[in-house]
């Protein structure tokens, strides 16, 4: 026969394990903080780099769309689509930059290939943020569940410290 031992004998276990649980519970609080944090920080990049992914496909949309117009103009046999000027025979540059500048601009077949290449990466950036926001939300939800668990103990040890000393030991049965 297993004996259980009255409230009065369990007492100062009771203080005991509740200022432990107090700061178990205080350091599981902490590290929910800290996760919801790093959510919230991982959320903003995110969005970032959804607005980035937007930007650069417009950027390749027109760029895709200047190409065909040149390519056209080519096979029309317009000068302009040969970067030449059709009133004076001068070269056009694709460029806004002024002309005693040395830099010389990518073409635009380049800066579609830098395009396609830049919204691979931010792709490739954005799965991997989806990724880490559904850890982190996994882990928020462990770490509610553990509070939870550890407040529910909490509770059940202090309503024992208030009972009567004689009764069994609540959470012993």
């Amino acid at each position: 026969d297993l004996e259980i031992p009255n409230v009065g004998d369990q007492a100062v276990e009771s203080e005991i394990k509740i200022s432990y649980l107090n700061d178990q519970l205080s350091h599981l609080s902490l590290n929910l903080s800290s996760v919801i944090n790093r959510k919230n920080l991982t959320i903003n990049k995110y969005n970032s780099f959804i607005e980035r992914l937007a930007e650069l496909e417009n950027d390749k949309e027109q760029n895709e769309y200047h190409l065909k117009v040149k390519k056209k103009g080519a096979d029309e046999g317009f000068a302009i689509a040969h970067d030449n000027c059709p009133y004076c025979s001068q070269g056009l540059n694709d460029s806004l930059l002024p002309k005693d500048i040395e830099i010389v601009p990518m073409q635009i077949e380049e800066n579609l290939e830098y395009l396609k290449a830049q919204i691979n990466l931010i792709k490739i950036y954005i799965n991997n943020h989806i990724s880490d926001i559904d850890d982190m939300e996994r882990e928020i939800e462990r770490l509610n569940n553990k509070i939870s668990e550890t407040r529910s103990s909490i509770r059940t040890l202090k309503t024992q410290l208030v009972s009567d000393n004689r009764m069994p030991s609540i959470e012993q049965i």
